[in-house]
């Protein structure tokens, strides 16, 4: 569950799960009941000025999301390090997913030596601030239905997620050295439990990875 230190060369550099395990709980000294780590690709970066302020006006008025994908891009410089932009922080989130697909195939040749045992399957919930999550989708959607469709998104979540709403992102591999699919699912339902918006679909690693090259436009 040590999320933070987890990359391929990593996990390659130990031959059983358990051992592996044994070091994430040293490095990152996880106590039992304790499974959490930090990671700087979630937060969010807004400094104090005119940006912000513009982004706690759009707060108050249940709208911050709709202001997010609609006007900050013009208010915010390419390649700020002081405030960061929707694509910022999408490539961020691009990042995570395209960090798990390259962990993937160690994970599993880890695994094998534990069989059913031990599951197959890793588990991570990541949590974050409101409209960081919503950046990552409305590009994903965007790149694989198109602007109009974005567009619907941005109107179905305005003020953005609410406290424990998200998309969920199901990385499975198939065969050694076959590309892994990606399937991102999301789906927001009114108070009468009918479809407000609703997403699922398989996305190519080619786009999460150009949404990690556009984080600076």
């Amino acid at each position: 569950m040590g999320g933070g230190k987890l990359n391929p060369d990593f996990i390659n550099s130990y031959s059983t799960v358990n051992e592996l395990a044994e070091e994430i709980n040293r490095l990152e000294e996880i106590k039992i009941g304790s499974k959490t780590s930090t990671r700087k690709e979630l937060d969010f970066k807004m400094s104090k000025g005119p940006i912000l302020d513009a982004a706690m006006k759009a707060i108050d008025e249940n709208r911050y999301f709709d202001w997010l994908f609609h006007e900050s891009q013009n208010l915010i410089p390419a390649g700020s390090n002081e405030n960061w932009s929707l694509n910022r922080q999408a490539a961020n989130i691009a990042s995570e997913i395209d960090r798990y697909v390259k962990i993937s195939g160690s994970f599993d040749k880890l695994v094998e030596e534990k069989g059913s045992d031990f599951g197959n399957k890793m588990e991570r919930f990541l949590g974050s601030h409101s409209g960081v999550l919503e950046s990552f989708l409305i590009r994903v959607i965007e790149k694989t239905r198109g602007a109009e469709e974005a567009e619907k998104f941005a109107q179905a979540v305005p003020e953005g997620f609410d406290f424990s709403e998200g998309f969920s992102a199901k990385i499975t591999t198939k065969t050694k050295g076959s590309e892994p699919t990606i399937q991102i699912k999301y789906n927001r339902k009114d108070a009468d439990s009918k479809d407000v918006y609703d997403f699922a679909e398989n996305v190519p690693l080619s786009v999460v990875q150009e949404i990690m090259s556009e984080g600076d436009k």
